[in-house]
Formats: C-alpha cells, sequence, structure tokens
C-alpha cells in the first residue's frame, strides 16, 4: 500500500528513477507474496524506465532481480540472459554483495539446465566471495544451493551438510524464507534414506511454516517437492502420513529445525 502511494507521487513528479525504485520494490512485495506474473511485469515496467537512466547499479538490480522470478517460473532461457547481463555489470561496477547474489541466481539456472559442473563453480565462487566480506545471509544462500547440486548429483551426504550449514545459519539470521526451503530440501532428502517419519514431520513444519509467511511453492520447484511428498506419502499409508505431517506442523520452528539438524 505504501509503495503504491509512493508510485502515484512519484509519477506526478515525473521522476523517472523514484518511479523504476518503486516498480522494482513491488515486484518484490508480488515475488514474497507468490505472485510471479506480477511480479514479473513490474520487474520489466521498472527495466524499461532503467534502461533509459545513466545507473548501472540500478539496472544491474531489476536485471538480477527479473532473473529471479525467470527462475521461479521456470523461465531459464529469460533467467540466464538477464541474469548473465546482470553479473556483467556488478563485475564492471565493482559491487560484491551484488555479485554474490547474481551467481547463486545463475547457478540456480544452470542446475537447472543440467550443467551441473557449472552450479557447482558458481556457487563456490560465490561462497568465497561471500566469506571475504563476511557476508553470512549470502553464505547460507549458497551452501542451500550447492546442498540442491550435491542431491542432483546423488550425493545425498554431501547435500546434507550442505543444506544443514545453511540451516544453522539462517537460524541465527532468522531468515525464515530461506529456511523454509532448507526444511523441504532436508526432508527430501530424508524420504531419499527411507526416513519417512521424519521426512513427514518435516514436511509438515515447512508446510505450516509457508502458511504462516504466506510463501507459497514456486512453480520451478514444485515437480521435485510433489514428488518427494508422494514418495513419503505411499512408504508412510495414509494413517502414518497424516500423523507425521500433524506432529511437524505442531513443532515451535526451533523446535523443527533440531529436528533437521543432527
Amino acid at each position: 500500500a505504501r509503495y503504491s502511494e509512493s508510485l502515484a507521487l512519484y509519477r506526478e513528479l515525473d521522476d523517472a528513477r523514484g518511479m523504476a525504485r518503486v516498480l522494482i520494490n513491488l515486484g518484490t512485495v508480488s515475488k514474497f507474496q507468490g505472485d510471479l506474473a506480477q511480479a514479473r511485469a513490474r520487474y520489466e515496467t521498472g527495466l524499461e524506465i532503467v534502461r533509459k537512466l545513466e545507473d548501472t547499479p540500478l539496472l544491474a538490480l531489476v536485471l538480477n532481480n527479473l532473473g529471479s522470478v525467470a527462475i521461479d517460473l521456470g523461465d531459464n532461457k529469460q533467467a540466464a540472459a538477464v541474469l548473465e547481463e546482470s553479473l556483467a555489470l556488478k563485475r564492471q561496477a565493482g559491487i560484491p554483495d551484488g555479485i554474490i547474489v547474481t551467481l547463486i541466481n545463475l547457478g540456480e539456472v544452470a542446475r537447472a539446465l543440467g550443467d551441473l559442473d557449472r552450479a557447482v563453480s558458481l556457487g563456490e565462487e560465490a561462497l568465497a566471495l561471500a566469506g571475504s566480506i563476511n557476508a553470512r545471509r549470502h553464505t547460507a544462500h549458497a551452501h542451500y544451493n550447492l546442498g540442491l547440486v550435491a542431491r542432483a548429483r546423488g550425493s545425498h551426504d554431501q547435500a546434507a551438510t550442505a543444506f544443514q550449514s545453511g540451516l544453522r545459519l539462517e537460524q541465527e539470521l532468522g531468515n525464515k524464507r530461506q529456511i523454509v526451503s532448507i526444511l523441504e530440501g532436508l526432508a527430501g532428502l530424508a524420504a531419499t534414506r527411507g526416513e519417512n517419519r521424519r521426512a513427514g514431520r518435516l514436511f509438515g513444519a515447512a508446510e505450516h511454516l509457508r502458511e504462516q509467511l504466506g510463501a507459497p511453492i514456486p512453480p520451478a520447484d514444485r515437480p521435485m517437492h510433489d514428488r518427494d511428498i508422494a514418495t513419503v506419502r505411499t512408504q508412510l499409508g495414509p494413517v502414518d502420513a497424516k500423523a507425521a505431517w500433524a506432529a511437524g506442523r505442531a513443532l515451535p520452528l526451533d523446535a523443527a529445525i533440531d529436528e533437521a539438524l543432527p
């Protein structure tokens, strides 16, 4: 509501940079609410404005954000194009925090396209750069993404270690949006290992947290998520699955994290 009011005022003032910044923020609100089509539209409108300005950091930012939404939508072609442009601009301008974010996003694209070697390379570069500037939030995210790549390779122990490293940091930072994704990642690993009751509890805890946050699962992540849940429900049967989910939903967040950690 505040951003919408701000946008109207910037339009009255004919302030292009102000309009662009607010559109980017509104796009992020839409993304967090799960309205990815609206998020993409707002970012694209913002991008049209920013391309007419001489503002490299703002251009790099909107390109990255548009790429992030394209990832969630499964549009890896658009994601790769805008993220590569964003990364080049950030390297040129020397924006280390921004470089990390875009490296992480490009790693997601590489994983989605099956280029796991490149996904690891991008993730490790992001992790090293994040460590060098003590960017703990980005360190946590890089661990999570490297865990996804390890799982895609069938390296389940390595994936668990990466997920758990990310989860510990996210717990310290209080980043619930990323905590929920890692809980789901660890639940999927538990299902792969036949730990179906534990997997059900973790999925239940994650489901409850998503409801609290108003953060639906992105379309691109839905197929693997649905496969994992189907595996758990089939292995447990309807009665035990319902009990496991209910037990997980009842867990306080810190207890759910304890369940996920060794």
